[in-house]
């Protein structure tokens, strides 16, 4: 157990916020990808231009309607 909550710590999960939540609240795709994301990634920013570019493409491609917006 302690290992396991060494583990949750290393990774920025706040164990008691986490025994608080209730399982009975839906729960969005949004806030589950957002789960997945390291706790040090969490803040990142893409500034390079390739990558701003790319994740724009990755956008318009999974977005329905129009793409000139």
């Amino acid at each position: 157990m302690n290992r396991l909550e060494a583990i949750l710590t290393a990774r920025g999960v706040d164990q008691d916020a986490t025994a608080a939540a209730s399982s009975d609240e839906p729960v969005t795709a949004l806030e589950m990808a957002d789960a997945r994301i390291p706790a040090r990634y969490r803040g990142a920013l893409a500034d390079h231009p390739q990558i701003t570019a790319w994740a724009e493409q990755i956008a318009r491609a999974g977005r329905p309607g129009r793409q000139d917006v």
